[in-house]
């Protein structure tokens, strides 16, 4: 489990602090995807080849990240995005600028890993 932290609610809302994790098989551009503890939570982490970024999207509908760029800007899809990254692992980004769907920097951004998070943690 990944747990990620934004930090300001102005620009993200509280609900995408949260836990995520992997889930069997699903995957963008053949990268794992990440998706929202809350199982009535459709946010997930997925990867865009085509932009080079990792994103975090709203809804559970759309099969790949890419769509969530090509599609948004303010149907809500799109929540945030990393720098551009030809990574497959999504932990090579903690380090880097992330921004909002409308290209603002996620400043106080935060990824925190442990081995194992417990349920109550995660809520």
């Amino acid at each position: 489990r990944l747990r990620v932290e934004f930090n300001d609610e102005k620009l993200i809302p509280k609900k995408y602090n949260a836990c995520y994790y992997t889930k069997s098989g699903k995957k963008n551009d053949d990268r794992i995807q990440y998706h929202h503890f809350d199982e009535s939570n459709d946010a997930r982490f997925g990867y865009c080849k085509a932009e080079q970024r990792w994103i975090l999207l709203n809804k559970e509908n759309y099969t790949a990240a890419c769509e969530a760029i090509t599609q948004n800007q303010n149907n809500g899809t799109l929540v945030a995005y990393s720098s551009r990254t030809t990574s497959f692992d999504i932990e090579s980004t903690f380090g880097d600028t992330w921004f909002t769907s409308g290209g603002t920097p996620l400043l106080n951004i935060q990824f925190l890993e442990q081995e194992k998070w417990t349920d109550d943690e995660c809520k």
